[in-house]
């Protein structure tokens, strides 16, 4: 129960749990199934035990048989749990975009978007931060100072929103943007806008 208590603490903090390569349950879902099976692990538990108890004979409650059947029925019910919870079409469009939508390329990024950005409002303090989309959902984010950091991320628009996720770090963000011209991008960011130059 401690190991199981532990995941859902990880899910709990990460807000992220993939079930399949294209089922996943993200953000605020992911955490409430975290919760969820944290509350109901000891209930879980003894009414699965009940069960066995009953169901099983007495000759097959000898270990091993028991401890393979309530790891079989807790697996079952936890991830019922998590398709329950899952991410699907009708949920926010920023919980139902996949981490791997790069290495699918599936997903075309607006035409717009491609190629290179240099941050020129607000200043930065440093020499400077450049974005770079390419086709397929690729997003390279680099900073320029005195040392040189490139942060890879996936991307894909929804409408007027960029959803990235950095498959490191896996954590979804959502960004809205305009163009105020075929060469000056501007993205609204929860601290103001940034506004970006194109260079490519």
């Amino acid at each position: 129960m401690l190991l199981i208590a532990a995941f859902a603490v990880y899910v709990i903090i990460t807000k992220r749990l993939r079930i399949t390569r294209s089922t996943t349950v993200t953000g605020d879902k992911a955490r409430t199934f975290g919760v969820a099976l944290l509350v109901l692990t000891i209930p879980f538990s003894l009414l699965i035990s009940a069960l066995l108890r009953v169901v099983l004979p007495s000759e097959a409650r000898a270990w091993p048989v028991p401890q393979v059947l309530y790891g079989v029925l807790f697996s079952g019910a936890a991830l019922w749990m998590a398709y329950y919870f899952r991410d699907c079409s009708s949920a926010s469009p920023a919980l139902s975009v996949r981490a791997d939508i790069a290495s699918s390329g599936d997903q075309p990024l607006d035409s717009n978007l491609l190629g290179e950005w240099h941050q020129i409002a607000p200043g930065t303090g440093v020499e400077g931060i450049f974005l770079r989309f390419e086709q397929g959902g690729r997003l390279i984010y680099t900073i320029e100072g005195d040392t040189t950091q490139h942060i890879l991320l996936t991307s894909e628009v929804v409408g007027d929103t960029i959803v990235s996720d950095q498959p490191s770090k896996p954590r979804l963000e959502s960004t809205k943007f305009h163009f105020e011209s075929p060469s000056r991008l501007v993205l609204e960011r929860p601290d103001g806008q940034y506004t970006y130059e194109r260079l490519a």
